[in-house]
């Protein structure tokens, strides 16, 4: 109910008569049939052509007073009607009759995006054009009027501070069939009050028919050192990740995006930043969408793909991740798991699946296996989706292919060999093959849980972790004291026989686990995986612990 199609077809050649009767103010009847006839058939009713095929007929003078006392074609003006102009040359007419200069602010401006700042555009023109500390004053002064300049034309939308001390924005556009005065003296321009020069203004292209026309003239070259240009200033402006907003993080990462291969790595990790920002606000449609542009970098469609929308996966081509180094591979795995687990949420379990096997099937086969710690943080999230998924037996099967298999097969029993696979991490291996091994008989895979499992449980120094693998591990989902208490509950609620000193001390290990992996987990969100699948587990615990 929070959206309502609706269908626009073209306007009515009634409607071109009020429109062509606002742009050159004068009343309806007062034009020449003809002429209204001539902008609608060669504009075919579309209300952004006609607008700028009137505004051109406008600004040329190709308009008269007929004998008739009509307004309509003027004398000169027939070969204009034989061959009448295409929105793209309007367009490009417009353009060419600006400045060089204003030209060339808005080859920046299409770059910079399709909404931009002031600031913005004024620091970026500083380093493109290399203007000289004492030429700043008067190129902002030059670059404004520019600006002010494409707005009139009907180029660009210009947002300003509203002027009663809010935050509200007060909105100007010439882009409201406005008589104004194409003749305004440059000088009224320049001299708005320093205060008002000193406040930050949006920019945004009127028509994306304008900034695409602009683009197209741009070398691709060019475009890209403009975009490295943008990401040293933007920077420069915000060097702290952690203090910049929504809009900045995502105007870099277009622009990273754009920088070519020396910035792939760092666009791919502010995406998966700027997409756990939005996955914390509940934005879970518009994190998939950052996450699926940063894939983007990778992707190579094949020709079987045009057909497909945007819920199909898009596999990469075996020849780019064979190309793909260590870092990227990494990459691209966060990246991927990311959008499998956001998926999840969304409940399109048989997507996040498809994606989990490309995953572990293509990519992490490619990955430096000898780097346990590694191998077990990229796969970490994924045993919990399958985990989730009442999937514990390939949990298992995972875990052992990329963690427990690749020491076995290298350490042959050597010790010198065994410490090349020492592991910080390593006190959690154990313990997440327990776990899934006990999932697996709640499942109904297995018939007995292993005796041995309880008094590894009831050790002291069992299920012990220390904050520095708890600090890592919820960086990419439950800590390992979160693990150590849903043994203990799965234990308690899987052993009916189970004496009540023994049951006691596993309830008392794992309300502590428990209450420790949920400190932990507020301070990440309530909305993250830490807390929702450490809560379920400190709840039971807290109910065993009054049963006894």
């Amino acid at each position: 109910g929070r959206f309502q199609e609706l269908i626009l077809g073209p306007l009515e050649q009634t409607d071109i008569a009020k429109m062509a009767s606002i742009v050159l103010s004068c009343k309806e009847e007062e034009l020449d049939g003809q002429f209204v006839r001539d902008i609608f058939d060669g504009t075919g009713g579309m209300p952004d052509f006609a607008f700028q095929a009137l505004e051109n007929c406008k600004r040329k003078g190709l308009h008269d007073r007929l004998g008739n006392k009509k307004i309509g074609w003027g004398n000169d003006t027939t070969e204009l009607m034989a061959k009448f102009p295409s929105l793209d040359e309007l367009l490009l007419q417009r353009i060419d009759d600006l400045d060089d200069f204003t030209r060339n602010i808005l080859h920046l401006a299409s770059v910079l995006g399709h909404s931009f700042t002031l600031f913005e555009i004024i620091g970026v023109s500083e380093h493109v054009l290399s203007i000289d500390e004492d030429q700043k004053q008067s190129h902002a002064e030059k670059l404004r009027t520019s600006l002010y300049t494409a707005v009139k034309e009907g180029i660009l939308d210009e947002s300003v501070p509203g002027q009663d001390g809010t935050d509200e924005l007060k909105h100007v556009s010439f882009i409201d069939f406005s008589n104004y005065d194409a003749e305004e003296d440059e000088e009224k321009i320049i001299s708005r009050s320093s205060s008002e020069e000193a406040e930050d203004r949006i920019y945004t292209f009127c028509l994306d028919a304008w900034r695409q026309k602009i683009l197209s003239y741009l070398l691709e070259s060019y475009k890209r050192d403009i975009h490295e240009h943008a990401t040293s200033v933007m920077k420069l402006k915000f060097p702290d990740i952690d203090k910049r907003d929504y809009r900045t993080k995502l105007k870099l990462f277009h622009h990273l995006k754009q920088c070519g291969n020396g910035s792939i790595l760092e666009a791919a990790e502010l995406a998966i930043n700027i997409g756990q920002s939005l996955r914390q606000e509940g934005m879970i449609s518009q994190s998939i969408l950052v996450h699926n542009e940063a894939l983007d970098m990778w992707r190579k469609k094949s020709k079987t793909d045009d057909k497909s929308d945007s819920n199909s996966t898009v596999v990469m081509s075996q020849e780019v991740i064979k190309s793909m180094d260590q870092s990227q591979l990494t990459s691209v795995i966060k990246l991927l798991t990311g959008v499998a687990q956001l998926s999840l949420k969304l409940e399109r379990s048989a997507y996040s699946l498809e994606i989990i096997n490309i995953i572990l099937e293509k990519m992490m086969p490619r990955t430096n296996l000898r780097n346990i710690d590694n191998s077990l943080l990229l796969i970490y999230p994924i045993l919990w989706m399958l985990r989730n998924l009442r999937m514990s037996k390939q949990a298992s099967s995972v875990l052992d292919e990329f963690v427990f298999h690749p020491i076995r097969r290298n350490s042959g029993g050597v010790a010198r060999l065994m410490s090349a696979f020492s592991s910080r991490l390593t006190p959690v291996h154990e313990p997440l093959r327990v776990l899934f091994d006990i999932m697996m008989y709640v499942e109904g895979e297995t018939e007995v849980i292993d005796e041995g499992f309880l008094l590894w449980a009831l050790e002291s120094n069992s299920l012990r972790f220390t904050e520095s693998i708890d600090e890592t591990l919820s960086k990419y989902g439950r800590c390992a004291s979160s693990v150590g208490a849903e043994i203990c509950l799965l234990l308690v609620q899987n052993h009916w026989h189970l004496d009540k000193r023994k049951k006691k001390l596993l309830v008392e290990k794992g309300c502590e686990l428990a209450d420790k992996a949920l400190k932990r987990a507020r301070k990440i969100g309530y909305y993250e995986t830490p807390y929702l699948e450490t809560k379920p587990v400190y709840d039971q615990l807290q109910q065993e612990m009054k049963n006894v």
